[in-house]
């Protein structure tokens, strides 16, 4: 099972930490760093984060549209929980002012509620299972490692003018190869 640790958008990189149990048992941590695009749902998912953060400190609800969320971390399991399940997380943003002047804003843990309709655990999930997609290889035009052969249709390979100009091609280059030979 993936959990993904944190998500983070930075210079136009989409940025995942991740661990996922071994076979063993053992725990191994990944860190997937792309430019690659991704799916449309995700971005949403991420844009909610500040969502999150105006609830959290509403106080900053006056100037919300100067304030960003670039960046959450994931926190799983503790003493009265599943390992699996999120128990806490931190956001990383800015606030921007009139004058292009910025602060940079890191809340502490902050514990998930167990209540299954908290908007943290809707907001965090959606994002979570966004975030796995994407480790997976679903982006925003293609799905990586998924195995498509390329057909060649009996029209294409039958193209008169692709086989006679291949043909023509072939058929200059093996001339000049004779030509070069009796010289």
């Amino acid at each position: 099972m993936i959990r993904i640790t944190s998500i983070k958008i930075s210079s136009g990189y989409y940025i995942f930490q991740y661990a996922k149990e071994t076979a063993a048992g053992g725990t191994e941590y990944y860190s997937l760093e792309s430019k690659d695009k991704p799916r449309p749902e995700l971005i949403t998912a991420f844009l909610r984060l500040k969502e999150l953060l105006l609830e959290k400190f509403n106080t900053l609800k006056f100037g919300a549209k100067y304030v960003t969320v670039f960046a959450v971390r994931i926190k799983y399991g503790d003493k009265n929980c599943d390992k699996y399940k999120m128990t806490e997380y931190k956001l990383s943003g800015r606030i921007d002012n009139k004058e292009s002047n910025s602060c940079k804003i890191e809340t502490q843990s902050i514990k998930i509620e167990l209540k299954k309709e908290e908007l943290a655990n809707e907001i965090l999930q959606e994002l979570v299972n966004e975030g796995l997609l994407y480790i997976r290889g679903e982006r925003a035009q293609v799905s990586l490692f998924e195995e498509k052969a390329e057909q060649i249709s009996e029209v294409d390979a039958e193209d008169n003018k692709f086989n006679e100009g291949f043909i023509m091609a072939a058929d200059t280059n093996s001339r000049q190869r004779i030509d070069n030979k009796h010289m």
